[in-house]
């Protein structure tokens, strides 16, 4: 029913104790209406939920092989780390190449720069907020549970999530944040989780920063690739998906899931970078972005949101092991957060994903 249709009656009414007549408005039509717009938008939720729920789904099946392929002996932990270097320098590289190749927008452009500043402020925020949160904790604990809050499985679960779900698009947009991730994480990540400064090559050369170095000029310039090489990258890219959650799958294998739910430290991990960061940046987004209260023309747009959103609800990075070795930090426990809520990402990801849609 179209409210501005609706026809107000006037009903004569007697009021005994003022002797006058009091117009009254029948509000069953407005009643009606209001009703109708909370069940479409609960369908428009459910449906959104199912959709991602879908592409996660089978995002989770691939981990689950990858899972079964270890316990059954047939993916080794010896060739684990060759295959994860393979997805790190030869295909995330080509997924980064092949998502910069289409003709430069000036509009897409500044949006890509809004959200690299977006995606760095983001993360920054989220460390400054877990130092001043868990200042009481030990400094080795402090240090690996702000690690592991703040920087997330970006690469090889927020990527193939985002290009699911949004495609080539959504892989730019992803793309970017996995470059400016690198830069974080080995700039202020690495002092968080050492005490010092990061050494320079770590910061310069990572799959990241190549990816986007060569890239980023096909972009802007409109370079056309030829036709067999940009076939080939294209190739090398379509494996990103199933190799990186195979590839999670069997390091989910490799961590302990029982140690995990005991320890607190990784319950609280767990929460902080699964709900309460994702769930406070999806507010942060809802009421400054582009649809909000209090739009700010520089927030991000929908799309750019919701692949932030993705990114940073996404379960705890494997470089939590990686630095925390590097650095002489607890990698029992920086194992057990990633292994922990990797395996809870699989119910809260969907969750968050769908609320973003419905409020971004």
């Amino acid at each position: 029913m179209v409210i501005e249709s609706l026809k107000i009656p006037q009903v004569r009414i007697t009021d005994f104790s003022a002797k006058k007549i009091i117009p009254s408005v029948d509000i069953s039509p407005f009643v009606e209406y209001n009703k109708q717009r909370k069940e479409v938008h609960k369908s428009v939720l459910i449906q959104n939920f199912v959709t991602v729920s879908m592409q996660a789904l089978s995002l989770f099946i691939m981990m689950a092989l990858g899972l079964l392929l270890f316990k059954a002996k047939l993916f080794r932990r010896e060739s684990l780390d060759d295959v994860t270097n393979i997805l790190l320098w030869a295909v995330t590289p080509c997924l980064l190449i092949n998502s910069f190749t289409r003709r430069f927008e000036r509009s897409l452009a500044i949006s890509l720069g809004v959200f690299a500043a977006a995606a760095a402020l983001s993360m920054t925020l989220i460390a400054l907020v877990m130092l001043f949160l868990l200042r009481r904790k030990n400094a080795d604990d402090r240090r690996v549970m702000t690690f592991a809050t703040t920087f997330s499985n970006c690469g090889f679960m927020g990527l193939p999530l985002a290009e699911a779900l949004y495609g080539e698009e959504g892989v730019m947009y992803a793309s970017i944040f996995v470059a400016v991730f690198n830069l974080v994480q080995w700039t202020l990540g690495y002092c968080i989780m050492s005490g010092k400064g990061a050494p320079i090559k770590r910061v310069l050369i990572n799959p990241g920063i190549i990816g986007l170095v060569l890239g980023l000029p096909i972009f802007i310039f409109s370079l056309n690739l030829p036709d067999v090489l940009h076939s080939t990258i294209s190739a090398v890219a379509g494996v990103n998906t199933p190799l990186a959650m195979i590839v999670i799958g069997a390091h989910l294998a490799c961590g302990d899931i029982v140690g995990a739910i005991k320890d607190k430290r990784v319950l609280t991990v767990c929460a902080m970078r699964l709900l309460v960061m994702p769930l406070a940046f999806m507010g942060i987004l809802a009421l400054f972005g582009t649809h909000g209260i209090f739009s700010i023309w520089w927030m991000p747009a929908k799309l750019a949101a919701s692949v932030l959103l993705i990114e940073l609800a996404a379960p705890c990075g494997a470089t939590t092991v990686l630095i925390g070795s590097l650095c002489g930090r607890d990698t029992e426990l920086a194992g057990q957060c990633v292994a922990l809520s990797t395996l809870l990402s699989v119910a809260t990801l969907p969750v968050i994903a769908s609320l973003g849609e419905m409020m971004l």
